[in-house]
């Protein structure tokens, strides 16, 4: 896999919020949407809506460029879900979506002076990630309040590779291997109100644990490794979003998302330097015009269309004050007699930031998804 980003070889690399596929055409909304078709894995309160039984997945392909020359394009799978009703007012949903994602490779050249000046060279290899698995369950308890609640635990590994070229004559004398092995747990609620035709939606996912195990092993003329494990404190998010229909195929939206990091997480996970991290918060704005369903109709009477704008202050390292914002396109394509949906979004975006130089990456993402479901009890069709 390509290195997915020049910011990427530190912290935990490129936190991923993976939004629905139809989410990211609407300015990457993630907690505010309730869709029958497409599974929202974030917010639980969007999932007592269910009709059928749903299968989703959903994957990506995303170009990164800078004026200066770099260039990178990567594939990656945003996950998948199943979701289910078990009685007009209950659903259950299950799935596995990525969290973060590092893949780094640089070499520093430096010196010591030692009485005589040493030079040499190291190589630095970052690979590794997190991902999630969730489980909640979504109830409407009147026609305008519905909530939600769910688990998530999160794991992943991270491997760091560091060569060292002394006298940096092209041969390496000496390694290091650093492995950090990250398991949380969170726990998640959602609420979703209905008034006046509007939609109100509150979210929070909180990290109620976590344990980070280290592992080194270095080797210089012999082998020596060490381990040990630390509690650590992961990411907290939080969020606010509405919705509004207008007759009955147009909707605006709009949505606000903080994470909550904690000060000292990039003194205990890291790679190259120790760091303050700074707290994240992301806003969107989206619009989308669905079509009325007629299943003997003309095709484009099941496309609906999308469009959004959307701004992200990451929550990673201080030094780097990396944000990124951009513009959203996206249509969906329901087939299958109406029980399944094709949706396909492609995002501009422009992300800035300071990793040992300035950089400004230009990024072209294509997203696509596919939701597909049958009718299994059939009363609640009804």
């Amino acid at each position: 896999m390509a290195q997915v980003s020049q910011f990427s070889g530190d912290g935990l690399g490129i936190l991923l919020y993976n939004e629905s596929v139809r989410g990211i055409g609407i300015g990457k909304s993630a907690i505010s949407l309730a869709d029958s078709f497409f599974i929202e894995s974030y917010n639980p309160a969007t999932w007592s809506n269910f009709k059928r039984v749903s299968l989703c997945g959903a994957m990506n392909i995303k170009n990164i460029s800078d004026p200066i020359g770099y260039n990178t394009t990567y594939f990656k799978f945003m996950g998948f879900s199943f979701g289910f009703p078990v009685s007009r007012n209950v659903g259950i949903v299950m799935g596995i979506r990525p969290e973060a994602r590092a893949k780094f490779t640089s070499n520093f050249k430096s010196s010591v002076d030692l009485g005589d000046t040493i030079k040499y060279s190291s190589n630095v290899d970052v690979d590794g990630g997190l991902s999630r698995f969730y489980l909640g369950t979504g109830y409407r308890k009147s026609a305008n309040m519905h909530l939600g609640f769910g688990l998530g635990y999160v794991i992943g590994n991270y491997k760091q590779v560091v060569s060292t070229d002394i006298e940096d004559d092209g041969s390496y004398d000496s390694y290091l291997e650093k492995y950090n092995e990250i398991i949380g747990r969170y726990f998640n609620f959602g609420a979703m109100f209905e008034i006046a035709n509007t939609r109100f939606l509150v979210y929070t996912d909180i990290n109620i644990g976590s344990r980070m195990r280290k592992i080194y092993h270095y080797f210089y003329c012999d082998i020596d490794s060490t381990g040990s494990y630390e509690d650590i404190n992961l990411y907290s998010i939080y969020g606010f979003g509405l919705n509004k229909k207008f007759g009955k195929n147009r909707l605006i939206n709009f949505e606000l998302r903080y994470t909550d990091v904690s000060e000292d997480i990039f003194k205990k996970v890291y790679f190259i330097k120790k760091s303050k991290s700074k707290d994240s918060f992301f806003l969107s704005g989206g619009y989308e015009k669905a079509y009325r369903i007629k299943a003997k109709g003309k095709y484009y009477n099941r496309l609906s269309l999308r469009t959004g704008l959307f701004y992200h202050k990451y929550p990673n390292l201080t030094a780097n004050l990396k944000n990124e914002y951009g513009i959203t396109f996206g249509f969906g394509y329901e087939f299958n007699y109406n029980s399944s949906r094709i949706d396909v979004s492609i995002v501009y975006s422009k992300r800035k930031g300071y990793f040992f130089k300035n950089i400004n990456e230009n990024m072209i993402t294509i997203n696509i998804g596919v939701s597909t479901g049958e009718v299994w009890f059939v009363k609640i069709r009804k």
